[in-house]
């Protein structure tokens, strides 16, 4: 019977004894590998939204808002999503809706938006897109609220 506090690992049958320097060394090792795969993972599902349709299609309106750009000048920059918060980023396929962190040369600010599509193969459409102020006290509609009862049922 071994202790843990022996540092044994069976190799092959064998006993080999580790030292809390070589036990540090792996953990450390092990460490960086787990923090590598999150960021890279994190990194590809951030690129993989970005270059979705109703993303897509909602920076295009924003850019080409010329009120969007007064407001926060130019050029406007795209932040990170935050992927932890699954109340306001979420897609089912169908439905879709973000906030997402923007830049501007004058100010910040978050774009909110909604799309959706009647069926996999159609294409999104963008029922709602807004731009909120960093203290989230003004709102600039790009695209209108479409009345839409499978909005509801999320």
């Amino acid at each position: 019977m071994f202790h843990i506090l022996d540092h044994c690992v069976l190799l092959l049958g064998k006993k080999m004894f580790l030292n809390n320097k070589m036990l540090a060394k792996v953990a450390l090792a092990g460490g960086v590998i787990a923090l590598g795969s999150a960021t890279f993972f994190n990194w590809k599902i951030q690129s993989n939204l970005k270059k979705s349709d109703y993303f897509q299609t909602a920076v295009k309106i924003l850019a080409e808002s010329k009120v969007a750009a007064a407001a926060l000048g130019p050029p406007i920059l795209i932040g990170t999503i935050d992927l932890g918060d699954n109340r306001n980023n979420w897609c089912d396929g169908l439905q879709a809706a973000f906030r997402v962190p923007v830049k501007g040369s004058k100010t910040c600010g978050t774009l909110v938006f909604t799309a959706s599509r009647d069926t996999y193969n159609h294409q999104w459409q963008i029922n709602q897109l807004e731009l909120l102020d960093k203290e989230a006290t003004k709102k600039l509609t790009l695209v209108p609220v479409l009345e839409s009862s499978s909005q509801d049922d999320h």
